[in-house]
């Protein structure tokens, strides 16, 4: 399964009861979400690993009705998968200005009903992301 859809996957694979510490499916999850080279070719964003690690920890779905008992070493993968992913941003080596709004309503909703991120969370995450990546912000 590449990267991307195994992101995706994580609760799904957790509610089969497939993801605990020393299991086999864990270890192809480690491996697969770990691999540099799978991970450049997925050219996968890190808001969507952060997604799926709020989704997966929280140990609920957000449309259906899959409950799981969230596994330490999955959300320590997808966690490290996270920081990994920045890697493979491209930089746009423009001087950028970072500001965020840090003002009680950004924590009031979430972004979406399908993203279980507050505004806040998702714009501290991509300030991050843009200040690991480029060099002059």
């Amino acid at each position: 399964m590449p990267p991307s859809a195994l992101v995706r996957n994580m609760g799904r694979l957790g509610s089969l009861g497939l993801l605990t510490n020393l299991s086999d499916s864990m270890q192809v999850v480690r491996t697969t979400l770990l691999d540099d080279a799978q991970l450049q070719r997925a050219r996968l964003h890190p808001l969507s690993v952060l997604v799926a690690l709020t989704i997966y920890s929280g140990g609920t779905g957000i449309q259906g009705n899959l409950t799981w008992d969230p596994c330490g070493a999955a959300t320590d993968v997808l966690d490290e998968c996270f920081y990994k992913s920045f890697g493979f941003v491209e930089p746009t080596n423009k001087r950028l200005l970072l500001a965020i709004d840090i003002s009680a309503s950004m924590t009031w909703n979430n972004i979406s009903k399908y993203v279980p991120l507050t505004p806040r969370q998702a714009s501290a995450a991509m300030a991050m992301v843009t200040a690991r990546v480029e060099p002059a912000y």
